[in-house]
């Protein structure tokens, strides 16, 4: 009887949590952590936190733009934090007013609006349909992955250092010196949700990595990547490989739906480590 009142609790406990995750502003705001850490450490110039703050809500846009268009396809997957139908419509327009705002807060603070502008599109293409195609971004094999960790995650920070922090000399390799990690965890970090996510891809015949090497063939690859990139490459740290290595064999089980957001924190961990 305790037993089942704790259990009840916690399960209580969850959900509220999990109505708090919902709306991914704890993602942006390890983000923003990672734009300031990026800067510091690589910046050739004062931080200039009208850039921060632009691109923190243009990341912050973008997630919520996802969380709202794939509301419907959400509660058959992750019915505690699918986001309210009722609430579509309206967080659609704020997604797409939170990307415009950053224009505003360039122009009136003397910055470039420029780059932040070319940037932008990459925001709705993730999610939105390729024009002239039925198909998305997020629904090809694989480049759903390597889009999220490459054009939002690694690559936006890179970009944001190139135009704004006066670093003219970064290129290919500074990339891959800096962001190198980055990428490789964040690009586990969703393979990790649509390891998650198996049972409702498979039904909606969504061709994710998982479903189509099977869970265990690609908890296999993910391990052998993190083993590769912390004992060959030697770019994620020894507390990220034990972290990441755990929650890659959790994943696809009866676990809290609160593990899986615990990749972007991991990822930022080894970014100030490692950077």
């Amino acid at each position: 009887m305790e037993k089942s009142i704790i259990n009840g609790l916690g399960r209580k406990i969850e959900i509220e949590i999990a109505k708090l995750l919902r709306y991914r502003i704890h993602i942006s705001i390890i983000y923003y952590f990672l734009l300031t850490q990026a800067w510091q450490k690589l910046g050739k110039s004062h931080i200039d936190f009208s850039v921060i703050a632009s691109f923190t809500l243009w990341h912050f846009g973008l997630y919520l733009f996802d969380r709202a268009y794939d509301a419907e396809k959400d509660l058959l997957s992750q019915n505690e934090e699918a986001i309210p139908l009722k609430q579509r419509k309206t967080l659609i327009i704020i997604s797409i007013i939170i990307t415009l705002i950053p224009i505003l807060l360039l122009f009136f603070s003397n910055t470039n609006t420029i780059p932040y502008l070319l940037y932008l599109p990459l925001t709705f293409l993730y999610t939105y349909p390729l024009p002239g195609l039925k198909k998305r971004v997020r629904d090809i094999f694989l480049l759903k992955n390597f889009y999220s960790s490459f054009f939002i995650w690694t690559f936006s920070i890179f970009y944001m250092l190139k135009n704004y922090a006066n670093c003219p000399e970064i290129g290919y390799s500074f990339y891959f010196e800096n962001f190198g990690a980055l990428l490789i965890l964040t690009t586990i970090g969703e393979i990790h949700w649509d390891m998650r996510d198996i049972e409702t891809d498979k039904a909606s015949h969504a061709k994710t990595l998982p479903v189509v090497l099977g869970l265990n063939n690609t908890k296999i690859i993910l391990v052998l990547a993190l083993l590769f990139s912390h004992f060959y490459l030697n770019i994620v740290s020894t507390f990220s490989l034990v972290m990441m290595f755990s929650l890659v064999l959790l994943a696809g089980y009866k676990v809290s739906n609160i593990l899986y957001h615990l990749p972007p924190l991991i990822a930022l961990y080894n970014f100030i480590v490692k950077a």
